[in-house]
């Protein structure tokens, strides 16, 4: 299998950087020299387009298949997640977001709103009932995401004054759009144009 994705990974990389296959073993035998009866494999495939999704679970799946045959084993492949689509942008909900937060001291870079590939997050599939954006926000600390140090920092007090202050340029976005009728009207607009490329 492994050389089976290296092919893969060979065809689809120039094109398509932001593709992904993560895996783990959670169950592959105990000794090396004994092969097992049964083996578990869970992977996550993404892609920044959910256009692009179906494609590379094909190339994925058609991987593990080979290397059964190749093999001589059985497989069985069963998809337990539901897909994750990506985050559809709103220029107008990002930009009435960014005028509130800089008016309460935030800063941004151009990582402060998703508005491409975001791993995988079910608000990419809200984005494409209703009109939203994915912010992110500095937590006082440098500590990268998914690692014990931004769990520890996230639930700290320095963490929850970032939080609140972007909960509040989040209320204050959403009161513009309810009291400014032509903000509203871009936001709409946006959202149908969004959805309209994908």
């Amino acid at each position: 299998m492994l050389c089976s994705w290296l092919i893969l990974f060979r065809r689809i990389f120039p094109t398509s950087l932001l593709w992904q296959i993560t895996s783990v073993i959670k169950e592959g035998g105990e000794i090396a020299n004994i092969i097992p009866s049964c083996t578990k494999l869970d992977y996550f495939v993404r892609t920044p387009l959910l256009k692009d999704l179906p494609v590379l679970v094909d190339k994925a799946e058609s991987c593990f298949r080979a290397a059964a045959l190749a093999t001589g084993c059985k497989i069985e492949l069963k998809s337990e997640c539901p897909d994750y689509y990506n985050v559809l942008p709103n220029k107008s909900l990002q930009q009435t977001y960014m005028e509130n937060g800089k008016s309460l001291g935030m800063e941004f870079s151009d990582k402060t709103i998703s508005s491409s590939f975001s791993g995988s997050t079910d608000f990419g599939n809200v984005s494409y009932v209703v009109p939203g954006i994915h912010a992110y926000f500095y937590i006082g600390s440098d500590a990268l995401n998914h690692t014990e140090q931004f769990t520890e920092a996230a639930g700290s007090k320095v963490a929850q004054q970032y939080t609140l202050r972007t909960a509040k340029a989040l209320a204050m976005t959403a009161i513009d759009v309810i009291f400014r009728p032509e903000l509203l009207e871009r936001v709409k607009e946006d959202f149908r144009q969004a959805k309209q490329e994908e």
